[in-house]
This record gives structure tokens, sequence and C-alpha cells, in this order.
């Protein structure tokens, strides 16, 4: 196995912070006051947050583009990841709405890709959605709603044509030894909740990992390989989606 390169790494830094999807300012040091008779010069490029490295992207670049808001009601968002032109991975507990004890209906959700600073590149209302059989919004953090808290969204647009999508991988004994030598990286999707001064809260978004590996990236789940009713794999099969198919915009 080859040792993962530099750029793999400097990518995954990049995503201890992806999910912040630029919802604030970027935060900027102040321009030092010109001299007299010179110009003054131009503010710097943003700095990477201190203490833990983390940076802000640029989510209308390519693979940051097909990450986005998946809106309910109005009243919540949660991160959702575009895997094909019409197609969303989620979290089933993301479309509960525990407030009034009932699942969001398709019309009540929207998903926004690309976010960022109140801008985005594309968003469509969602058509339909399959959160996964074995999820049960009583149950809490129990081992089956661990296992089954995924959810696949359609929209009605196409709208991964413009900001391209990431290619679901199976996280199979193969990809965890290559995880474990070195030659691929496994990081968790940050949750997407902000509080008033834009520091990330700790969590997670409820959706898959995201693994680099091969110069790709994209959501890994054990639940891609399997093809029972009920499972991740069936649902993405039924969608036309095809395992590691991710593909950049034109």
């Amino acid at each position: 196995m080859r040792p993962v390169g530099a750029k793999l790494a400097s990518r995954l830094a990049v995503l201890v912070a992806l999910m912040v999807l630029g919802a604030c300012a970027e935060r900027e040091r102040p321009a030092a006051p010109a001299a007299p008779g010179q110009p003054p010069r131009a503010a710097p490029a943003p700095i990477p947050f201190p203490a833990d490295g983390r940076v802000m992207v640029d989510a209308r670049e390519y693979p940051w583009s097909a990450l986005g808001r998946v809106n309910t009601g109005g009243r919540g968002y949660c991160t959702g990841i575009l895997v094909g032109p019409r197609h969303v991975l989620a979290s089933a507990p993301c479309l509960y709405n525990g407030i009034e004890g009932r699942w969001w209906h398709a019309s009540e959700v929207h998903f926004v890709a690309g976010y960022q600073r109140d801008r985005y590149l594309a968003d469509s209302p969602v058509q339909a959605y399959r959160a996964a059989p074995g999820y049960d919004p009583g149950a809490g953090a129990s081992l089956a709603n661990i296992a089954n808290s995924w959810a696949l969204l359609t929209l009605d647009d196409p709208i991964g044509r413009a900001t391209g999508w990431l290619g679901p991988r199976v996280l199979d004994a193969g990809l965890r030894r290559r995880i474990a030598l070195g030659d691929a990286q496994l990081a968790p999707v940050a949750a997407a909740a902000m509080r008033p001064d834009c520091e990330v809260l700790p969590g997670d978004a409820g959706t898959p990992p995201l693994v680099f590996v091969d110069g790709g990236v994209g959501p890994a789940s054990g639940q891609i390989a399997a093809t029972g009713a009920g499972s991740l794999g069936a649902a993405l099969q039924t969608a036309g989606l095809a395992a590691g198919s991710g593909q950049p915009p034109p």
C-alpha cells in the first residue's frame, strides 16, 4: 500500500471545518495601515482557525459543492450530500418532526447545495424521500437507530449536474485495512449547527463519514454493500446509483 500523499492529508484537514460551509463571514486579520505615499495593502487571505487547524472552504468548489443543507419545515436543517444528480443522502432523524411527533412531508423539505454566507449554487424542493425502515424515532440512540440512521431524498430538479456529486463508498474490510495503513483517510461530517458566535457545535450530522481514497472523496458506509430489503444499498440500487460513481460538475 502506498502512503497517503500530502494532497490527501491537506484535504482531510480542510474537512474538519467542511460543514461550516461559510455560514459566517470569513475571519481575517486587519490590514496594517499604509505608510505615507504608499497605496493601502489588500486584506490578507482567510487564515486557518486557531488551535485545531480548521479552515474555511469555498462551498462553490467541488467536492464541497456537493454538500448542502436539508431545510425542514422552516424550523431546522441538517447536512445533506448529493450522491447523484437528483439524490441526497441525509440522516433519518433530520426528517422527523419531534415537536409534532410525525415525519416531515416531502413538500416541507428543501435542499440547498453549495450554501455559503446566505448564497448558494443550486436548490430544489424534495419530491420524495425514504428513511431507513429500521429507524425508530422513539428509541433514542439505540444500536438499531445508529445502524439505520440514513435517509435518501429524491429532488424535483437534477441540480447535481451543476454542482457535482460524491460517489458512495463501501466501508468493507478492505477499505478499513487501507484506512488503518494510512492509504485512505476517514473523517465524520461535522454537525452543521451554529452558535451565534459562529463556532461549530460538537456532534455528528448523522450522515455517513467521508473517506478520501484514490484521489477521490465520498460518503462511506457498510450498509452500501447490503442489498437486502430496507438496506441503504438496496435504496441506492433502486435509485440507479452505483457505489463510487461520483462526478464533478462540467
